[in-house]
């Protein structure tokens, strides 16, 4: 069998089909917590379990300064976020136990808008 039939990639999302099944029918729905620094603006930090930063590495913790809880709701597949792909941040929070959201960066400039 073609390897290429088990899986199809679209720029920006990662693998949609697996063996014939979407990989977001895998990921079940999640409650998340999302927090703030007060040092690096517009950069959120989302997390599998409130107030546990403990599989977030110290240097990150260290670099976003005091964090402040933001909201919390429930993720799954159909619900959209406004600056990341839904399934990226639910694959993350499955597998490293956190999502770490940057701010949108200029193309010309490279630099945070």
């Amino acid at each position: 069998m073609d390897s290429h039939r088990n899986r199809i990639f679209q720029p920006g999302i990662g693998i949609l089909l697996h063996r014939g099944e979407p990989v977001w029918s895998k990921i079940r729905p999640m409650h998340t917590w999302v927090y703030k620094g007060n040092r690096k603006a517009d950069t959120y930090l989302y997390i599998s379990q409130r107030d546990d930063f403990g599989q977030v590495p110290d240097s990150l913790l260290e670099l976003m300064g005091e964090l402040q809880l933001v909201v919390d709701f429930e993720l799954h597949s159909e619900r959209r976020l406004a600056r990341a792909d839904t399934v990226v941040v639910m694959q993350q929070l499955q597998s490293t136990g956190y999502f770490l959201q940057l701010p949108p960066v200029d193309p010309r400039s490279r630099k945070p808008c």
